[in-house]
């Protein structure tokens, strides 16, 4: 949906609700009504969010609006807008804005659209008592499982576990809830479950105990828990990164973007999301963009495999925007194939230059010639772009193969 008002490239679901003078136009995509569920709410960006295309119209006529359908195949200068706009205010086209507005604007807790709004974790996390378990615990059970966490103020492993399965449950989106027990006012019901020492975790489905750990786990151990709980559901999150990829694979960078967003407003410390807004500010040529993110982040994020490689894409990138042409570079080399570094800068213009697989030759050529030059300068910025392609990257595998070879021939 297309909702255009106030400023040009806002698009914002609330704006139909905020609206009592009725500045705000609503446009629909005639092909997009002709679908019977849409990956969209009015009332929450989140994805995989779904509506009916009659409820929809009933939502927006509820609000005092007459939509106008559209082709867009036939209507262009919409879809510009709408493609380059933020979620929930108007602002800059994306490759407009500075790495300190995408930070701002995906972690922005007053914006009443974004996916990691306060009233998301409330309806998914709660406190309850012996005399609402069976309310907030057993009957919900019946329709999505309820992971209940029997904790106390004093207990330091329940400090460190319940961030943790807060943190989890927020991100599977709704296919689990979260219930908090203090044992120490509710002794009764922790007798009635049999806990003996906490952290106690009990998973209720069907009014039911299902499942269940005791003590502390890492982070791992509490995903394949969830894992188990809600079967081959995708969580919102996973499926949205999954979109990101996808649109980052493909090269459409302003689509990305703003998903990444969306995910961090959900999970501020998703290292994936910040290495897509890292990695969009680097596609975009916004180098310093791309730094402005990273000056932001604290150390465990920055230490994120992820997020360490797109720091690393940005390192080569800085790199490959100080080197020299690259025409020039390589006629340097073929009339002296010893000169190494005009081989080493011509590595890294043509990295600068998209070349991904020829900068690793020449380097892979350098390190043939002479591994120990420059304290293995060619060795080590191979590692750096095996680092930023990632280890599964088919360059990576075919160049770390023949590097293998040659380290130990």
């Amino acid at each position: 949906m297309e909702v255009l008002g106030v400023e040009p490239g806002s698009v914002t679901p609330f704006a139909l609700i905020n609206d009592p003078s009725h500045q705000v136009r609503v446009i629909l995509d005639a092909k997009m009504m002709e679908m019977e569920l849409l990956n969209y709410h009015p009332l929450s960006n989140r994805m995989a969010t779904c509506i009916s295309t009659s409820d929809l119209r009933k939502f927006i006529t509820a609000c005092g609006h007459t939509p106008v359908t559209v082709n867009y195949s036939q209507t262009s200068p919409l879809r510009s807008d709408r493609e380059t706009a933020i979620y929930g205010k108007p602002i800059a086209p994306y490759d407009l804005l500075t790495g300190n507005d995408l930070m701002s604007l995906a972690l922005d807790p007053n914006d009443p659209a974004a996916v990691g709004s306060p009233a998301a974790p409330a309806a998914l996390i709660k406190e309850s008592d012996t005399a609402n378990f069976a309310t907030d615990v057993v009957e919900p059970s019946m329709e999505v499982p309820i992971i209940v966490d029997f904790w106390a103020p004093w207990c330091g492993p329940c400090k460190q576990l319940g961030p943790l399965l807060e943190k989890l449950v927020t991100q599977a989106g709704g296919l689990v809830r979260m219930v908090k027990i203090n044992v120490d006012e509710n002794k009764e019901l922790a007798a009635q479950m049999r806990v003996q020492s906490i952290p106690a975790v009990f998973a209720f489905k069907d009014g039911q105990p299902a499942d269940g750990f005791v003590g502390a786990q890492t982070e791992r151990q509490v995903k394949d828990f969830i894992g188990r709980l809600i079967g081959d559901a995708e969580p919102p999150l996973e499926a949205a990164l999954e979109q990101a990829k996808a649109a980052m694979d493909d090269g459409n960078i302003d689509v990305a973007g703003p998903i990444y967003m969306d995910v961090m407003r959900q999970d501020p410390e998703n290292a994936e999301a910040i290495a897509g807004l890292i990695r969009c500010s680097i596609a975009f040529g916004k180098l310093e963009h791309a730094q402005e993110i990273i000056v932001q982040l604290g150390d465990k994020i920055k230490a994120a495999p992820e997020v360490a490689a797109a720091i690393s894409a940005l390192e080569l990138a800085q790199q490959g925007d100080a080197s020299g042409d690259t025409a020039h570079l390589r006629q340097k080399v073929e009339a002296d194939p010893g000169d190494h570094q005009s081989r080493f800068d011509l590595a890294i213009a043509l990295y600068g230059a998209q070349q991904k697989d020829e900068a690793l030759r020449e380097l892979l050529e350098l390190f043939r010639r002479d591994r120990t030059w420059d304290d293995e300068a060619a060795r080590k910025q191979m590692v750096k772009i095996f680092e930023a392609l990632g280890h599964d990257h088919p360059t990576t595998m075919e160049i770390r193969k023949e590097l293998t070879a040659l380290l130990y021939s």
